[in-house]
């Protein structure tokens, strides 16, 4: 017969060690561009950047437009979901992580417009993206 080596072992638990933090993810930048413009549509591009080192694995894109009647649709690179004239837009498979120091493309049709209906506003995370003008 074996005799059992060593009885319970209990680890002891380390007091006042701590797991280094992650590090925090810099704030991403958005551009805002329309890229071209049809008789009742339009493109649109966001490019999502981040100037940070470290990979950022959520972002909120939110682009409000003008008048609730107007439609999204061709979505790439992103989920969208609507709340009257507010359109949100999450991380899909392909853009749930903005490596560090590169970007990400979010791309959509905005139906039902005319000249002149460009998106009210447009934040990443809570910040304006760049390029919208008013």
């Amino acid at each position: 017969a074996v005799a059992p080596t060593g009885g319970a072992s209990s680890r002891p638990t380390p007091t006042g060690a701590t797991a280094d933090a992650e590090p925090t993810p810099a704030a991403l930048g958005a551009d805002f561009a329309i890229t071209d413009n049809a008789l009742l549509s339009y493109g649109v591009t966001v490019t999502i950047s981040n100037p940070g080192a470290v990979p950022a694995s959520r972002w909120t894109l939110v682009v409000t437009l003008p008048r609730e009647s107007l439609g999204v649709s061709g979505v790439e690179g992103a989920q969208a979901s609507r709340d009257g004239a507010v359109w949100t837009f999450v991380p899909d498979g392909d853009t749930g992580q903005v490596p560090g120091s590169a970007s990400i493309r979010v791309t959509f049709r905005v139906n039902g417009s005319l000249t002149g209906s460009a998106p009210r506003a447009c934040t990443i995370d809570g910040v304006a993206c760049a390029g919208l003008s008013d």
